[in-house]
């Protein structure tokens, strides 16, 4: 699985106050300005879904493309995590914790022994919430 990373960036001062709230960039938060103002999540990594790349376009930005290489947008989904919208379709994306799928740990969640996996997976349901219990996930030694 190839995996990016996004920054949830919000932005809490603008010049006209529709650009102010929260989202998902390639790019993390530059400098404040006298007209914008915001800060960024420092990024996490998010697993790309088969066929999806990101591009470098002409004006040095990047972009990304879904297998049918059409332009996606990046948006805030209902469960707090990124999502592609292409014309094609809408895809959310599933945090990558970068755990060894054989490893057990302690699941802060349910207090119970899982491989990573299952947390994986747990994750994937949890959406953005997951990021609270990551950090807190214990590896179990046999």
């Amino acid at each position: 699985m190839n995996t990016i990373t996004l920054y949830k960036v919000t932005c809490t001062k603008a010049y006209q106050i529709l650009e102010q709230g929260t989202g998902y960039s390639l790019r993390p938060w530059g400098d404040n300005t006298d007209h914008y103002e915001g800060y960024d999540d420092g990024g996490k990594l998010y697993g790309l879904p088969e066929g999806y790349t990101v591009e470098t376009m002409q004006d040095d930005s990047t972009a990304i493309f879904d297998e049918r290489q059409k332009h996606c947008d990046i948006v805030l989904h209902s469960n707090g995590l990124p999502g592609l919208v292409s014309s094609t379709r809408t895809v959310v994306l599933k945090l990558h914790l970068g755990l060894e799928p054989e490893k057990q740990y302690m699941n802060p969640h349910t207090g119970t022994v899982q491989t990573g996996e299952e947390w994986q997976a747990d994750c994937d349901h949890l959406g953005a919430d997951a990021l609270d219990y990551t950090w807190s996930l214990e590896e179990v030694t046999p």
